[in-house]
């Protein structure tokens, strides 16, 4: 990415992200009315309610193809697929209606210009790529649109215990037999000091997203992050005008169900880091997940499908910061081909050097 479209990027992601709402009892971070806890420190506030959610869109579109969820203007008759490129004759009756409002939105830092260099930037520095390939990208068409996602914040509280283990030296005599006669030397030896301690461990998690639909699956959406949630501000439907917009199809439970599992994950990981000692053993923790707060959340993509043999791929950018991703297919016969060369080559230079070596002066 160019110097000067980086700063362009940054500074509109600075502009995004100016809040109002009152500050914030703890770190004084602005706080949208209505929010339970500061998007910064995690701070509970006082007498905060969750906004009641409404219902929007009502009108969405299954693709037959690869079943992806798109918002649908009423006046269209025909679509085409962000995903995998497929054009559908829309049939009314049928069509799922959006269950949720989302609370907040993460508006595009990218625009579709820019997006087109990055994924120009993203093919120049891969090898040994199908020409076939690029030409397919580069006559692709690039979708920016917003996708659901849930996120949560959660407060956890754990009690631990562990034995920790602190290293110690000592010197230490053993006998060896050399030339027949036996000989006493000493080396180092580490031995470890246990002793138990317990405690307790409170931290707020936030700041993963969970997909709230099947078009992008957890795996992409890693790849293509971090997003910096900051940014997000309280849905507005002027903020969709000219983007794309898919409706949420995972239930909010089964996406709480792997985020618990995560922020879990992320305490225990965290207990470890604050251990003292030099090992531990016998740990054990248990964390309750209390305060939970959930919103469903718009955040930024631009997608561009292409297809490869019998394959559907697609390359995906973080509207937001600009990281591209995607699985770019390599030409196996290129590779074979100079892997083959190179070594004929080092033969050569072996022979000559052999040559040269043995001939005399």
């Amino acid at each position: 990415m160019s110097r000067e479209l980086r700063r362009n990027q940054l500074a509109r992601t600075e502009a995004s992200t100016i809040r109002a709402g009152e500050p914030c009892t703890f770190c004084g971070w602005p706080v949208d009315v209505g929010d339970a806890f500061c998007s910064v420190c995690g701070g509970a506030q006082s007498g905060a309610q969750l906004k009641p959610s409404r219902p929007s869109w009502t009108e969405s579109f299954s693709c037959p193809n690869c079943g992806a969820e798109s918002k649908i203007d009423p006046s269209e008759r025909s679509y085409t697929c962000a995903y995998c490129g497929s054009s559908s004759v829309l049939d009314r009756p049928g069509w799922r209606a959006f269950q949720q409002e989302p609370e907040f939105v993460l508006p595009f830092a990218v625009t579709p210009a820019e997006a087109k260099k990055l994924v120009a930037n993203f093919l120049k520095g891969r090898w040994f790529v199908p020409e076939a390939v690029r030409k397919a990208i580069e006559n692709g068409e690039l979708v920016g649109k917003y996708l659901p996602f849930w996120h949560f914040a959660v407060s956890a509280n754990s009690t631990w215990f562990a034995e920790i283990g602190e290293y110690w030296y000592r010197r230490e005599s053993y006998t060896v037999v050399v030339g027949g006669r036996k000989q006493v030397r000493t080396r180092q030896v580490r031995k470890v000091e246990w002793w138990p301690l317990h405690g307790k461990f409170h931290r707020f998690w936030r700041g993963y997203l969970v997909p709230a639909s099947e078009s992008l699956t957890q795996a992409e959406v890693d790849l293509a992050g971090p997003f910096w949630l900051e940014g997000l501000k309280r849905y507005r439907a002027d903020f969709l005008a000219g983007w794309q917009a898919e409706n949420a199809t995972v239930a909010r439970e089964d996406a709480l169900a792997l985020a618990e599992e995560l922020f879990r994950r992320w305490q225990r990981e965290a207990i470890l880091d604050f251990l003292p000692g030099d090992t531990y053993r016998n740990f054990k923790v248990d964390t309750a997940l209390e305060h939970l707060e959930t919103d469903l959340v718009l955040v930024p993509f631009y997608i561009c499908p292409y297809r490869w043999g019998k394959r559907q791929l697609r390359i995906v950018i973080n509207g937001q910061t600009g990281k591209v991703s995607g699985a770019i297919p390599r030409d196996w016969k290129q590779i074979v081909a100079t892997v083959l060369v190179v070594m004929a080559v080092l033969t050569l230079l072996a022979l000559l050097m052999r040559f040269l070596s043995s001939a005399p002066l």
